[in-house]
């Protein structure tokens, strides 16, 4: 029996970096989504010559496939870097598993140098043809993607944009501001980071009297469980007041957080952890 693979499904081109590089992703219609492959061309005198092929090979199962695969090119150090995001298809759920890599163009095109890989879960608009938002800016690349939201400002805002930027220091790629994009975002992600990172989002002159907050306050928002819990913003001035109180009304425990904007050094807009406390009610 003769069984149809995929049919074409779309073509996407891009220009990168004032013509030097052309990338193209060819998208193959199949069960639960699509199958991707890209393909990186890089101008060389009088044609361009295939440079960089991402793409998922032989696979028993469409869970294997490449979908939503997006791109996009930066000149890092006098070499071209690409970052990719992929998730894999799925028939029953909106919920996916997205995969962040950052490559280098290598000699063979099929064998690019992987300089970052992080996995992580989404949850896909139903239209969206990509998996992320990429961008390369102020010397990083940039990832904004939707994904769970455990510390949301309405019982039914179960999803938040999660922002991954990185940047390379002495060779490797690293995690770097901006982390959220929106204050009311910034305690979901300062109580679900290791404090190695989480320090770097608090206010430097009050790291030592948050720190042992963080910690306790980590593991209990952790045995909550996965329900998402009830923020009321108030804003003051310039400064944004978060009050976060679990729903479930046996708890006693309430957190307060004070969040303020600031811009870093190279002018990517960020947001810091200033003070917070612990309140019963």
């Amino acid at each position: 029996m003769k069984e149809n693979f995929g049919s074409l499904f779309s073509l996407r081109f891009s220009n990168a970096l004032n013509g030097q590089v052309i990338g193209i992703v060819l998208s193959l219609q199949i069960r639960g989504g699509t199958d991707d492959t890209l393909v990186l061309f890089k101008r060389e005198p009088n044609r361009y010559r295939r440079a960089l092929v991402v793409t998922a090979h032989t696979y028993a199962s469409i869970q294997n496939a490449y979908s939503g695969l997006g791109f996009v090119v930066a000149s890092v150090d006098n070499e071209i870097h690409v970052m990719t995001a992929h998730h894999h298809p799925w028939i029953s759920s909106l919920w996916r598993g997205v995969t962040l890599r950052i490559f280098a163009i290598a000699a063979d095109p099929n064998q690019p140098t992987q300089l970052l890989r992080e996995n992580n879960n989404a949850r896909l608009s139903g239209d969206a043809e990509e998996t992320a938002s990429l961008r390369w800016l102020d010397d990083r690349f940039i990832a904004v993607f939707d994904s769970w939201n455990m510390l949301a400002v309405s019982p039914h805002d179960v999803v938040r944009p999660h922002c991954h930027a990185f940047a390379r220091h002495d060779g490797a790629y690293r995690r770097v501001a901006p982390y959220v994009i929106r204050a009311q975002d910034l305690p979901d992600e300062w109580l679900h980071l290791p404090w190695s990172e989480a320090s770097l989002l608090t206010d430097e002159a009050r790291r030592v009297m948050l720190q042992p907050l963080h910690e306790r306050w980590q593991q209990q928002v952790t045995q909550m469980g996965a329900t998402p819990r009830q923020l009321l913003l108030r804003r003051e001035k310039n400064k944004t007041w978060v009050l976060a109180r679990p729903r479930n009304e046996k708890q006693t425990l309430a957190f307060k957080f004070l969040v303020e904007a600031h811009s870093t050094e190279q002018g990517a807009r960020d947001f810091v952890m200033v003070d917070a406390e612990e309140q019963s009610r």
